[in-house]
C-alpha cells in the first residue's frame, strides 16, 4: 500500500509537470500524513538534515564559479580554441560541440549549464551552417552530458556526500570516463556528418591553434587548479570551490573585462536559483529514501538483482540498465 502511494502520487506529480524536488518531497509527505502518521514536521526536519553539511558548501561556489566564467567571456574563447582544433574537418562545428562541452564542463561542473553555453552560443551558427535544428538541438544536448562527468562535477559532489566516498577521488575518476564520452560523441558526429553530407569548412592552422590556446589559457587552468589544490592537499573540495568561485570571478571582471559590476547582481542570483533547485532535490531525494529504506525496498531490490546473476560485471550492466530507465524520469541529482 505504502508503495503504491508513494510511486504512484510521485509519477501523477511528474506527469503533470511538478519540479522533481517538490514532486519527491510532496509525495513523501502524503505517505507520511496518510499511510505513517508521524507528525509532518519530519519531512521540513529530514530535508533540512540531507543537506547540513560543510561538503555541500561546494555546490554553490561551484555554481558562482561557473556562472562567473560563463558570463565573463569564456564561453567564446572555449568555443574558438575548439574550433582551432577541429572545426576544419568534416561536421566541424558538431565536433566543436562536443569538445567545448568537454572544456566547459571543467569549469562549470553542471551538464545543464554547459547545454547552456553550447546552445546560446553555437545553435545558431549551425543552423546558418546547414544542420538541421533538430539535428544542431540533439548535438548540443549530447555535447552538454559531460558535464555530469567532468570534475568538478555538481552530481558528483551530491554523490560523495550522499555515499560517503571521497569527492577527490570521484573528480580524479570522472576524467578518463568523460573524455571517453567527449571522443566517441565526435566520432559519432563526424560519421553522422559525413552521411548527411556536411562538408569541411576552413584548414587548420598552428598559429590560430596557439593564438586562441593563448587566449582560452586562464580558463583552462581553472580544473588544474581545483585538482592540483585538493590533490596537493591544499584545500577541501569545499575550499577548492570557494577558491574557483574567486578565480572565476577575478578572470570575469579583471582580466576578460566582460563582467561588470551592472550584471553581477543577475549573475549571483543566477547561480542562487540553480543552487536552490539542486538543494531541494537532495532534500526531496533523501526524504523519498528514507521511506524506501523504511520499506526495505533496497534490500528488495538488490536483492533480485543478485538473484538473477552473481556476476560482477552483469551486476553492473543491470544497474546501469536501471539508471538508464531511472534517469530518464528524475534529475540526476535525485
Amino acid at each position: 500500500m505504502l508503495l503504491w502511494i508513494i510511486f504512484g502520487s510521485f509519477v501523477l506529480l511528474l506527469v503533470i509537470g511538478t519540479p522533481i524536488g517538490v514532486a519527491l518531497g510532496l509525495s513523501t509527505a502524503i505517505v507520511i500524513y496518510t499511510v505513517i502518521k508521524i507528525p509532518l514536521i519530519v519531512v521540513t526536519q529530514r530535508m533540512f538534515t540531507a543537506i547540513d553539511s560543510f561538503s555541500f558548501m561546494a555546490i554553490p561556489f561551484f555554481m558562482l564559479a561557473g556562472s562567473f566564467m560563463a558570463s565573463g567571456g569564456v564561453t567564446k574563447r572555449l568555443v574558438n580554441f575548439a574550433n582551432s582544433l577541429v572545426g576544419f574537418v568534416r561536421g566541424g562545428l558538431a565536433l566543436v560541440v562536443a569538445v567545448t562541452g568537454m572544456f566547459f564542463a571543467a569549469i562549470s561542473g553542471s551538464s545543464a549549464a554547459t547545454t547552456a553555453a553550447l546552445g546560446s552560443t553555437l545553435f545558431d551558427e549551425m543552423e546558418k551552417s546547414g544542420y538541421k535544428r533538430d539535428f544542431a538541438a540533439a548535438i548540443i544536448a549530447s555535447g552538454g552530458t559531460t558535464g555530469i562527468v567532468i570534475p568538478p562535477s555538481i552530481t558528483l559532489v551530491v554523490f560523495g556526500i550522499t555515499a560517503g566516498v571521497s569527492i577527490g577521488d570521484l573528480f580524479l575518476g570522472g576524467f578518463a570516463p568523460g573524455i571517453i564520452m567527449g571522443v566517441s560523441m565526435c566520432i559519432v558526429s563526424y560519421f553522422l556528418c559525413k552521411k548527411k553530407g556536411i562538408k569541411a569548412k576552413g584548414s587548420f592552422s598552428v598559429m590560430n591553434v596557439l593564438r586562441s590556446f593563448k587566449d582560452s589559457f586562464l580558463a583552462l587552468m581553472m580544473p588544474v587548479i581545483i585538482l592540483g589544490g585538493i590533490y596537493g592537499g591544499i584545500f577541501t573540495p569545499t575550499e577548492a570551490a570557494a577558491v574557483a568561485a574567486v578565480y572565476g570571478l577575478i578572470i570575469g571582471m579583471f582580466v576578460y573585462k566582460e563582467l561588470s559590476f551592472k550584471n553581477l547582481p543577475s549573475v549571483i542570483l543566477n547561480a542562487a536559483i540553480n543552487t536552490t533547485v539542486i538543494m531541494f532535490i537532495v532534500g526531496g531525494a533523501n526524504l523519498f529514501g528514507w521511506i524506501l529504506t523504511n520499506a526495505q525496498v533496497p534490500h528488495k531490490v538488490a536483492t533480485f538483482m543478485v538473484s538473477i546473476s552473481t556476476n560482477h560485471i552483469v551486476f553492473l550492466m543491470l544497474v546501469n540498465i536501471l539508471l538508464l530507465f531511472v534517469g530518464t524520469l528524475i534529475n540526476a541529482s535525485a
